[in-house]
């Protein structure tokens, strides 16, 4: 996923969500510089997150590169920890706060994402397009999202459900806490007729 269209993303997701609570967008530009500790870094940010608006496209969940996958199974354990919390019944806790936005590989999903979270199919945006925000369904799926992130915050809010005052302690998973999930759960490569591996 290129950089330009993930800031195209978070441009237009902070424009919207800054119009309906008080709360900025974070997406990690920092991991990558030198000296940043960013295991540390990242769980703290997505400790302190309402929602992780999941980018996806197949390479999301990497057997070699697992950190987009230890970013989306710490956000599970804390979705799982908040919506225990909320008290407002059934159709509050069924609301998760994991957000799919798929850019490429709906058919690829893992079921555990497919089956279980309704996600938003962006496919049909076209990735070489200077300019994402002008298709026309684009600004509408955004708005969307952040209203569904604003729900998300008032209640968590109203129930006391955030724990944030746990996150200096939160730790994402580690390489091998997610290497067995994803044995079953990420895409398996795509073959080419009449490219078989050597035996």
């Amino acid at each position: 996923m290129t950089g330009a269209i993930i800031n195209q993303l978070y441009s237009a997701l902070e424009n919207e969500v800054r119009q309906l609570v008080d709360l900025p967008v974070c997406v990690d530009h920092d991991r990558l510089k030198p000296g940043y500790l960013y295991n540390e870094a990242l769980a703290l940010e997505l400790c302190y997150s309402v929602c992780l608006v999941m980018v996806y496209t197949p390479t999301y969940f990497d057997k070699d590169h697992t950190y987009c996958t230890r970013e989306f199974k710490g956000m599970e354990q804390l979705e799982a920890e908040r919506l225990r919390r909320v008290t407002l019944g059934p159709e509050a806790r069924s609301r998760g706060l994991i957000i799919p936005v798929v850019f490429r590989g709906v058919t690829r999903l893992p079921g555990e994402i497919s089956q279980k979270r309704h996600y938003e199919d962006f496919e049909k945006f076209a990735l070489g397009e200077p300019r994402l925000s002008r298709h026309p369904k684009f600004k509408g799926r955004i708005r969307v999202i952040a209203e569904y992130i604003a729900e998300r915050h008032e209640t968590l809010k109203s129930c006391g459900a955030d724990a944030c005052g746990e996150c200096a302690n939160f730790q994402l998973p580690s390489d091998d806490d997610v290497r067995e999930w994803l044995k079953t759960a990420a895409p398996k490569p795509l073959e080419f007729p009449g490219h078989e591996e050597d035996a």
